[in-house]
Protein backbone atom coordinates (compact mmCIF):
# COMPACT_ATOMS: atom_id res chain seq x y z
CA UNK A 1 0.00 0.00 0.00
CA UNK A 2 1.01 3.35 -0.79
CA UNK A 3 0.46 6.22 1.40
CA UNK A 4 0.28 9.79 0.13
CA UNK A 5 1.83 12.60 2.14
CA UNK A 6 -1.37 14.60 1.17
CA UNK A 7 -3.13 11.90 3.29
CA UNK A 8 -1.48 12.23 6.12
CA UNK A 9 -2.20 14.76 9.37
CA UNK A 10 1.16 16.91 9.45
CA UNK A 11 0.84 19.77 12.38
CA UNK A 12 -0.58 23.12 10.54
CA UNK A 13 2.99 24.95 12.07
CA UNK A 14 4.66 23.15 8.93
CA UNK A 15 3.04 25.13 6.50
CA UNK A 16 3.32 22.18 4.16
CA UNK A 17 0.31 23.46 2.55
CA UNK A 18 2.61 26.21 0.97
CA UNK A 19 5.00 23.69 -0.63
CA UNK A 20 2.04 21.15 -1.62
CA UNK A 21 0.86 24.38 -3.49
CA UNK A 22 3.68 24.34 -5.30
CA UNK A 23 5.32 21.25 -5.59
CA UNK A 24 4.29 17.79 -7.15
CA UNK A 25 3.85 14.89 -4.46
CA UNK A 26 7.09 13.16 -4.96
CA UNK A 27 8.87 16.41 -4.84
CA UNK A 28 7.46 17.21 -1.02
CA UNK A 29 8.11 13.61 -0.19
CA UNK A 30 11.41 14.01 -1.41
CA UNK A 31 12.22 16.98 -0.09
CA UNK A 32 10.93 16.11 3.17
CA UNK A 33 12.92 12.64 3.26
CA UNK A 34 15.95 14.45 2.25
CA UNK A 35 15.28 16.74 5.23
CA UNK A 36 14.30 14.68 8.23
CA UNK A 37 17.75 13.99 9.40
CA UNK A 38 19.01 17.02 9.63
CA UNK A 39 18.66 19.64 12.81
CA UNK A 40 15.71 21.26 13.04
CA UNK A 41 18.17 25.00 12.56
CA UNK A 42 18.57 23.38 9.09
CA UNK A 43 15.17 22.51 8.33
CA UNK A 44 13.81 25.23 8.69
CA UNK A 45 12.38 27.72 5.93
CA UNK A 46 11.41 31.49 6.40
CA UNK A 47 9.90 33.36 3.39
CA UNK A 48 10.90 36.87 3.38
CA UNK A 49 8.71 39.67 3.78
CA UNK A 50 8.24 42.72 1.80
CA UNK A 51 10.71 44.83 3.14
CA UNK A 52 13.53 42.00 3.09
CA UNK A 53 12.44 41.75 -0.63
CA UNK A 54 13.02 45.31 -0.71
CA UNK A 55 16.42 45.29 1.60
CA UNK A 56 17.68 42.32 -0.72
CA UNK A 57 16.39 43.95 -3.86
CA UNK A 58 18.58 47.56 -2.64
CA UNK A 59 21.26 45.40 -2.08
CA UNK A 60 21.90 44.48 -5.45
CA UNK A 61 20.87 48.11 -7.19
CA UNK A 62 23.03 49.65 -4.80
CA UNK A 63 26.40 46.64 -5.17
CA UNK A 64 26.14 47.80 -8.92
CA UNK A 65 25.97 51.47 -8.74
CA UNK A 66 28.83 50.57 -6.22
CA UNK A 67 30.57 48.46 -8.84
CA UNK A 68 30.30 50.94 -11.46
CA UNK A 69 27.97 48.42 -13.57
CA UNK A 70 24.96 51.39 -13.56
CA UNK A 71 24.13 54.77 -12.26
CA UNK A 72 21.11 55.54 -10.50
CA UNK A 73 20.25 57.65 -13.27
CA UNK A 74 19.95 54.40 -15.73
CA UNK A 75 18.84 52.54 -13.03
CA UNK A 76 15.96 54.72 -12.56
CA UNK A 77 14.74 54.99 -16.06
CA UNK A 78 14.67 51.64 -16.74
CA UNK A 79 12.73 51.12 -13.83
CA UNK A 80 10.16 54.07 -14.06
CA UNK A 81 9.70 52.20 -17.58
CA UNK A 82 8.45 49.18 -16.16
CA UNK A 83 6.92 50.46 -12.52
CA UNK A 84 6.11 53.87 -13.37
CA UNK A 85 7.18 56.58 -10.50
CA UNK A 86 9.68 55.39 -7.66
CA UNK A 87 8.12 57.87 -5.62
CA UNK A 88 4.91 56.11 -6.19
CA UNK A 89 6.67 53.46 -4.99
CA UNK A 90 8.43 55.56 -1.83
CA UNK A 91 11.22 54.26 -3.44
CA UNK A 92 14.28 57.20 -2.99
CA UNK A 93 18.13 56.81 -3.64
CA UNK A 94 18.87 57.33 0.07
CA UNK A 95 16.14 54.80 1.01
CA UNK A 96 18.18 52.23 -1.57
CA UNK A 97 21.30 53.24 -0.20
CA UNK A 98 20.50 53.05 3.59
CA UNK A 99 18.57 49.82 2.76
CA UNK A 100 22.07 48.66 1.24
CA UNK A 101 24.16 49.65 3.80
CA UNK A 102 22.04 47.83 6.48
CA UNK A 103 21.76 44.13 4.15
CA UNK A 104 25.66 44.76 3.89
CA UNK A 105 26.09 44.60 7.85
CA UNK A 106 24.09 41.65 8.12
CA UNK A 107 25.66 39.99 5.71
CA UNK A 108 29.38 40.58 7.65
CA UNK A 109 27.54 39.51 10.52
CA UNK A 110 25.97 36.28 9.14
CA UNK A 111 29.94 35.56 7.19
CA UNK A 112 31.02 35.64 11.43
Amino acid sequence: MKIKFSDLSFPKGLNLEILSELLTEESLQMLIALSAKKDRKSRRIILPSQRCLKKVFCFYIWDKIENGETTWAKWKKGIKDELGQLKNLNFTKWDCKKLWTARKIEIERENK
